[in-house]
Order: structure tokens, then C-alpha cells, then sequence
């Protein structure tokens, strides 16, 4: 901030007093929080099966990912689930913990009130590998797919939607 404020208005300021009128204006800085696509490498991963796919209509492909939401004291995490072809979001939760059961509970109720996906789409994130979650997907019948090692933007889709979800979370929570 300090290089921001000189590059751009030529302000000199220092660590100290920056600091304070910061505190003074309840102005808080939200540091990059955990990583959450980090894989347990004893869990299977699955391929990406959307390559040359494109959603034709509602439940075709599903697309969920994971993201934290800055707290007074700590984090929040956030599932979302949004349909490809519709673009609406189908389910989402939170959770103060990263285990892989809210995720799952956020699954269950998106196909109560929307139905099953053909395919889902995740990241290979500890809680998309784990067999909880694979094999809740397995017991319902739902293809797997998985983004490539370092591709991000083949769930792009739904990580669009995280800014929206996580400002009314700061803003309500």
C-alpha cells in the first residue's frame, strides 16, 4: 500500500503511521488465507472428462470448488455447486472446519432440490479425492471429473462465482 500510495500519489509515508490511520479508519487487510486445492496424494485423482464437452442443459455438468471467506477471527469455507448450463448455483455451504462432510451435505441437498448431475467437476483438492466424496459420487451413479494438475480455469465456470458468495458472507457474517 505504502508503494501504491507513492507511485500513484506521490504520498511518503511511513510502516508506523500508515499502520495507524489504518486502525483509526477500521480499514483491515485480508491476507491470502489458506490453500485449499492442495491434494492428499494417497487419494486417487480422476481425468478431466470436459475437454471438447460443452453443458447442453440443466444437471449435464455440475461444477464445485471450494474458497475461504476472511473473518473477524479466522476463516469461513465456502463450497459452492453451480450448474454449467444454467450458470445458477445449485448448492453451497459453509463450514469452520475442512473436512469433506459439509461438502457432501451441500451435494445432498443440491440433488434433492435439483436432481443428479450427468458429471461433476472439481479441482483435485484434499476434500474432491477423499473417499468420503468419492464414493458418495460413486454410490449415486455421478461421472467424476477433475481438473488437470495446475489448471485452474478448467472449472473457471464456478470459480467465478466466489467474489459474489464471499462479499455477502464478510457483509452478513
Amino acid at each position: 500500500m505504502r508503494i501504491t500510495l507513492k507511485e500513484h500519489h506521490q504520498i511518503l509515508i511511513g510502516k508506523r503511521k500508515l499502520r495507524r490511520y489504518l486502525q483509526e479508519m477500521e480499514i483491515t487487510v485480508i491476507y491470502p488465507g489458506p490453500n485449499l486445492s492442495k491434494r492428499n496424494l494417497q487419494h486417487r485423482t480422476y481425468p478431466y472428462l470436459l475437454r471438447n464437452i460443452k453443458p447442453e442443459y440443466p444437471n449435464h455438468v455440475w461444477g464445485i470448488d471450494l474458497t475461504y471467506v476472511g473473518m473477524s477471527r479466522g476463516w469461513m469455507y465456502l463450497v459452492i455447486i453451480i450448474d454449467w448450463a444454467s450458470r445458477m448455483v445449485v448448492g453451497h455451504a459453509y463450514s469452520n472446519t475442512l473436512h469433506s462432510g459439509f461438502v457432501i451435505e451441500a451435494l445432498r441437498g443440491a440433488i434433492k432440490k435439483h436432481g443428479k448431475p450427468v458429471i461433476i467437476n472439481s479441482d483435485q483438492g484434499a476434500q474432491f479425492t477423499s473417499e468420503d466424496y468419492i464414493g458418495f459420487l460413486k454410490r449415486e451413479e455421478i461421472k467424476i471429473s477433475m481438473n488437470g494438475r495446475g489448471r485452474a480455469t478448467d472449472n473457471s465456470i464456478t470459480e467465478r462465482v466466489h467474489p459474489q458468495f464471499e462479499a455477502r458472507a464478510v457483509t452478513f457474517g
